[in-house]
């Protein structure tokens, strides 16, 4: 029988039958935990992510942008930059860069949390005049171009490669 336990790293609750599982990975944070750090709930308005629900491939946690190219020549892939909930406005003034070829509010990528727990990225060019490629096509003004995995992002003369956590 399917009870409702919370998750012991970021509090999600998850349904999922205690007799059935050893170990349980949570979709929302992705860490495995024995069943016995899972505390079962039993409060009627916990908000309830069923685990038969999960969908293959869906973003449980905003993504991130990872740093492919650039003039800078100290700058190196390993630096990213994770995404927040809401507008996050890509530029001179957020990147540790100087770019100038980049505005500094040169790009807007918006992440939406949806109803079914899964988030959505959505580029679009802020008002400048400089141009945002998005896997190498101009955006033009009013673009608005969903984000996938590994899409590329060019602004000014830095690639940037979205990715999901």
């Amino acid at each position: 029988m399917k009870s409702k336990n919370k998750c012991p790293n970021c509090n999600t609750i998850l349904q999922f039958d205690r007799t059935r599982h050893e170990t349980v990975k949570c979709p929302k944070c992705k860490s495995s935990a024995h069943i016995s750090e899972y505390k079962e709930v039993e409060d009627e308005n916990a908000t309830e992510f069923p685990t038969d629900k999960i969908i293959k491939g869906a973003m449980y946690k905003p993504g991130i942008l990872q740093f492919l190219e650039s003039d800078v020549p100290w700058l190196s892939e390993d630096q990213l930059i994770i995404l927040q909930r809401g507008e996050n406005k890509i530029g001179r003034s957020s990147l540790p860069i100087k770019d100038n070829f980049m505005s500094r509010e040169h790009t807007i990528i918006e992440v939406v949390f949806k109803s079914d727990a899964t988030f959505a990225h959505y580029l679009r060019n802020d008002k400048n005049k400089n141009k945002t490629f998005h896997n190498n096509d101009p955006l033009e003004e009013g673009d608005i171009i969903k984000l996938l995995p590994n899409d590329t992002i060019r602004i000014g003369h830095t690639t940037l490669k979205f990715i999901t956590s």
